[in-house]
């Protein structure tokens, strides 16, 4: 009687243990979030304007929220400053620039092959962009 009452708690013990990893590997860790968060962290960018050769580089810092995209961007030509109404969805991305000199950038992409590409408005300046992660 012993001997059984033993057994049964010795499989019932690994049952639970068999459980628990299996449900553990299910959770969404930080390594599946990093998996399903291609968007966060720093790219490098370009900005090319249509009708002409002029193009802008911008390092942007990403930061993910569920569908909430939030972050900075910098650049020699146009400065610094907070990333506005970012959005995520379906490997798509939005997010407007608002530059100290009151201009500011609608940008819209697509992530394809590792790379965002996409496209810009500015008003009078409109044009495409792509940028690769660091």
């Amino acid at each position: 009687m012993r001997l059984r009452t033993y057994r049964t708690l010795c499989l019932v013990a690994l049952m639970a243990i068999a459980m628990l990893a299996g449900s553990a590997a299910a959770w969404p860790g930080e390594s599946a979030q990093r998996k399903a968060d291609p968007i966060s962290g720093e790219w490098d960018s370009t900005f090319y304007s249509e009708g002409n050769s002029n193009s802008f580089t911008l390092k942007l810092k990403f930061k993910l929220d569920g569908d909430k995209l939030t972050g900075t961007y910098e650049s020699d030509h146009i400065g610094g400053g907070n990333i506005s109404r970012g959005v995520w969805a379906a490997n798509k991305i939005g997010f407007g620039i608002d530059t100290v000199h009151g201009s500011g950038l609608g940008v819209t992409g697509t992530l394809k092959d590792g790379k965002l590409v996409g496209e810009f408005d500015a008003g009078q300046m409109k044009g495409r962009w792509e940028a690769q992660k660091r």
